[in-house]
Parts: structure tokens; sequence; C-alpha cells
């Protein structure tokens, strides 16, 4: 083979060998983001503050879909259940959360409460006390 045919057909190769690597690259970060539990934090923070408690139950849901022990996703979640009302739906991210950061007596606390409203004051006690 010439070495310049070769020279071409290298360069050719490399040129779309790097081609596909960028696109995979773009992908690859694309999926990061989407992915990043800070910027669903920001998400889910901001709509609180606008009073849209729908979208920040998303957005700590979307946390949750990629890392199901995120404890201040949990915790964020279950508060939000709980002051809707939602009891049986904060006590079981609460408990999640409670169990995996230990120390953690304000949303065990909550748990408690929670409990205590669908009825299980036994449960209740052990964290209220």
């Amino acid at each position: 083979m010439r070495p310049i045919l070769w020279f071409a057909q290298t360069v050719q190769i490399t040129t779309y060998l790097l081609f596909v690597l960028t696109i995979v690259l773009a992908v690859s970060a694309q999926d990061l983001g989407t992915r990043d539990p800070h910027a669903h934090f920001e998400k889910a923070d901001a709509a609180m503050r606008g009073g849209n408690t729908q979208l920040a139950v998303q957005e700590y849901q979307l946390i949750l879909s990629v890392d199901r022990h995120n404890v201040p996703a949990l915790v964020d979640l279950g508060v939000i259940y709980f002051f809707e009302g939602k009891w049986a739906e904060a006590a079981s991210n609460l408990n999640t959360a409670v169990t995996i950061g230990h120390s953690l007596w304000k949303p065990e606390a909550l748990l408690g409460m929670a409990e205590r409203r669908l009825g299980d004051v036994q449960k209740a006690q052990l964290h209220l006390a």
C-alpha cells in the first residue's frame, strides 16, 4: 500500500472515530444531567418556594428513582406527604430515611406522628420516645 493512500485512510478512520466518540460523550453528558440530584433538588426547592408541591414531589421522586437511599430526598418527600395528610406515604419515606440515616430526630418525630395518625400507637411511641 502506498504511504499517501495509507495516510488518507488513517485520517478518515480517525476522523470517523472522533465523530462517534463526540456523539457518545454528548449523549452521556445529557444522561448525567438528568440524573444530577443537585439539579433536581434545586428544581424541587424552587417549586416549593412557588407553592407547587406536585412539581417538588416529582423532582424528589426522580432523585429517588436513581438513588433509592438518598436520605435528604426521602426526608423532604416525607415532610411534604406529612403536611398533605398522606400519612402512609409520609411514614414510608420517613421510615426509610430514619433507618438509613439513624440520628435524624426531626424526621423520626414526624414519622412517629404519621404512624400515630395511621393508628399504630406502638410504632409511634418508639419514634416519639
